[in-house]
């Protein structure tokens, strides 16, 4: 794209450091393409939750008034905790990659991405760039705690807040000669979803 014959300006990046001993690990992390985090949570959805039924006297499934099982539902079995934590590790380790992308000092041996997430066909291979990725940072000493960490940097870079509307509004007129227009004021509705 664009704008008055000219490439837009690229999007700021935001330095954040990993304690490592005494010399810290430094991490160049840049916004997120538009969509990947819902694309990406696409590939990896939560595991189906666990259902149990209430058991009649007969030790048969039980009814309601309308003769529909009466369910119960426990999400929080040991099987289905474990299959949540590594789907979410994979959706952080493949966030965590991206935001990364730009930062010459790092490099991946599980680099690219198969295909588009969208397309059902891919989720092997997204599978396993995941769990790649996830080896690596493993190899490299990073935790759990630090992926989620980067993912919520990521956040902060990713969701627009009214200071960095202004400041992307401002670098833009001054990189065209302009100046911002004063007193505009600005409303930002930000919606977020669990899914």
């Amino acid at each position: 794209m664009r704008i008055s014959g000219e490439l837009p300006p690229k999007p700021p990046t935001r330095e954040v450091y990993l304690a490592r001993g005494e010399t810290p690990i430094r991490i160049v992390l840049r916004p997120l393409p538009i969509g990947l985090e819902t694309h990406v949570r696409n590939v990896f959805p939560p595991p189906p939750v666990v259902r149990e039924y209430e058991k009649d006297a007969a030790g048969g499934i039980a009814r309601d008034a309308n003769n529909k099982p009466i369910e119960r539902f426990t999400r929080e079995t040991p099987a289905w905790t474990t299959a949540m934590a590594k789907q979410n590790l994979r959706t952080y380790a493949v966030l965590v990659r991206e935001g990364m992308r730009g930062d010459p000092d790092f490099q991946f041996d599980a680099d690219g991405t198969p295909g588009k997430p969208t397309e059902l066909n891919h989720f092997p291979a997204w599978v396993a760039y995941a769990d790649a990725l996830l080896a690596e940072f493993e190899a490299a000493h990073f935790s759990s705690d630090e992926l989620v960490y980067l993912v919520n940097e990521l956040a902060k870079l990713t969701i627009p807040t009214e200071d960095s509307i202004k400041a992307a509004r401002d670098r833009f007129c001054q990189s065209r000669g302009t100046a911002p227009a004063t007193g505009a004021s600005l409303e930002i509705v930000v919606g977020l979803s669990d899914t």
